[in-house]
């Protein structure tokens, strides 16, 4: 699915200063299919996230997008998520997000 339950945040994300510390719901990924890219579907999808945490007694919402993809940097900024760091995997680098309620 695209929405799981922060259980254990992995050793990557340790040095994150995250705002909340609460009960944060944890985006993973986030995808569209290219035939459905640029209706809006991810915006969409996004708000839905944020109203299932909110009926669900999460405190926030945390994600992470690879710094290479401008879309969803625009996509996250735009719905007032806040940069909270950077990390560090294969692909290369990601900017961690965080919206707290």
């Amino acid at each position: 699915g695209i929405i799981t339950l922060n259980e254990e945040q992995p050793q990557e994300y340790t040095g994150i200063r995250w705002r909340d510390n609460g009960n944060p719901l944890v985006v993973h990924r986030l995808c569209i299919h290219p035939g459905f890219q640029r209706k809006g579907l991810a915006q969409i999808l996004m708000r839905f996230a944020e109203k299932f945490a909110l009926e669900h007694g999460y405190s926030s919402i945390r994600l992470d997008t690879f710094t290479g993809n401008p879309k969803a940097l625009g996509l996250y900024t735009s719905l007032q998520y806040q940069q909270k760091g950077t990390v560090t995997f294969r692909k290369g680098d990601f900017y961690c997000f965080e919206k707290v309620f």
